[in-house]
């Protein structure tokens, strides 16, 4: 399941406190700050068609029908889309509080994003506490409170607040979704199962809630579920980018690159070479990998700059994660294969300025000095490998490789011969 609770149930990445904090402060300004009495008037939008939008997982519609008013109902709309599709920051959820510090949704949802921290849990707490005495039968918001009571250790206070909240509003997207997470928080997965199953019951034409199945079939291994509830969800909306993103990254795992490939690409929406989000993050690394296993490195160096920005780009920052590492490496894997060794080896470089080391980074270094007719050197490196007291079959296919460029054959088949042995089984 994608973890996590509030208006349509986040799968951004975690959020930069100190923004938050600039934000809750009031010192950020925003296009909806300073209210509706100093703002431009503007024609509304069409705000019937954008909800019907955002109910279908049209996001990027969504947005363009919103345009740039600033009317309460498009900033909370917006923001519940920031929100999904994270980074940027959940900007638009707080605006929206700052400009309306007295509506109870406002409040709630501000509550929820600070619930994120916890640094944080006391002001969520307050704003959550007010949000109900403005409206104390709004059961989204009894939803938000159970769960954050949930989550930070009073468990059954918390699900005392979901079940009410279920029984103020039984058929609730939110609601439902939120006790789904805490029966599986729960180890309750059949529970979990009832209320995704009364998701689709409920709320049959929105593509979200067979995303939401399908990742609990998936986490459980039933692929044929799994399947069937992400391809409805794209039958309901074949731009659907959250179900391909998934979807994609669900067939990589099962050896299906070409679908996986296919399906990636129906994540991004068009003439987004600039633009970001975590679904075309996702999408980009999956696809990108895909075209690895496909044999098609151009494309997947393509995309692979996309995710972690071209060489000329880094000028010695820390790369974000373990992930970007990784990510650096395989295209260092593409450069080589693709026989432009300056610019693999001018990746190898930034990992090792980073700190990254390990077999991987070894064994290309190793093909490198082979592709530069460097044997003596290349035997160096595959020598260091296979005494490492873990060798791999292609460091003796590698150094069998060496042995034939500098004449020595029947070691490079006695090699070849240690390389088939560890292929093999043995019962």
């Amino acid at each position: 399941m994608v973890k996590d609770f509030g208006p349509f149930t986040s799968i951004n990445a975690p959020v930069d406190r100190a923004a938050l904090k600039l934000l809750i402060a009031g010192t950020v300004l925003s296009s909806c700050l300073g209210g509706f009495a100093s703002a431009p008037l503007l024609a509304l939008p069409d705000l019937t068609k954008a909800r019907t939008q955002f109910e279908n997982g049209s996001w990027d519609e969504t947005l363009q029908t919103l345009g740039t008013a600033k009317d309460f109902q498009s900033c909370f709309l917006r923001g519940q889309i920031n929100d999904i599709l994270g980074p940027p920051l959940d900007q638009q959820l707080v605006y929206t509080w700052q400009d309306n510090p007295e509506d109870a949704r406002a409040l709630a949802f501000a509550g929820y994003i600070n619930s994120h921290w916890k640094e944080c849990h006391q002001t969520a707490f307050e704003l959550l506490k007010k949000s109900l005495k403005i409206d104390p039968k709004n059961a989204d918001t009894h939803s938000i409170f159970g769960r954050f009571l949930f989550k930070t250790g009073k468990k059954a206070e918390g699900m005392q607040e979901m079940l009410y909240a279920r029984s103020l509003a039984p058929q609730s997207f939110l609601v439902l979704h939120n006790l789904a997470d805490t029966y599986i928080d729960e180890l309750s997965p059949d529970k979990a199962l009832e209320q995704l199953n009364s998701l689709v019951q409920y709320h049959p034409t929105m593509p979200l809630a067979y995303f939401y199945r399908a990742r609990y079939f998936e986490d459980r291994g039933q692929v044929v579920k799994a399947m069937a509830d992400y391809d409805h969800a794209l039958q309901i909306n074949r731009r659907f980018r959250l179900a391909a993103a998934f979807k994609a990254a669900f067939l990589l795992r099962r050896g299906e690159s070409e679908q996986a490939a296919a399906a990636a690409t129906i994540a991004l929406p068009p003439s987004t070479q600039n633009r970001r989000d975590s679904i075309i993050d996702k999408a980009l690394k999956t696809r990108a990998i895909a075209e690895i296993a496909l044999h098609q490195d151009e494309k997947a160096v393509a995309d692979l700059n996309r995710i972690i920005g071209k060489q000329s780009q880094f000028t010695g920052q820390k790369l974000q994660s373990d992930t970007i590492k990784d990510l650096v490496l395989e295209r260092a894997k593409a450069y080589e294969r693709l026989g432009d060794w300056s610019r693999a080896d001018k990746d190898l470089t930034i990992l090792q300025s980073q700190g990254k080391t390990g077999s991987e980074i070894e064994f290309l270094k190793a093909k490198l000095l082979e592709d530069k007719n460097q044997p003596t050197a290349a035997l160096l490196r595959y020598n260091k490998l296979i005494n490492s007291g873990l060798p791999a079959p292609e460091f003796y296919r590698g150094r069998a490789r060496v042995y034939t460029k500098l004449g020595k054959t029947n070691l490079a088949e006695a090699d070849l011969k240690k390389a088939q042995n560890l292929e093999t089984p043995h019962f």
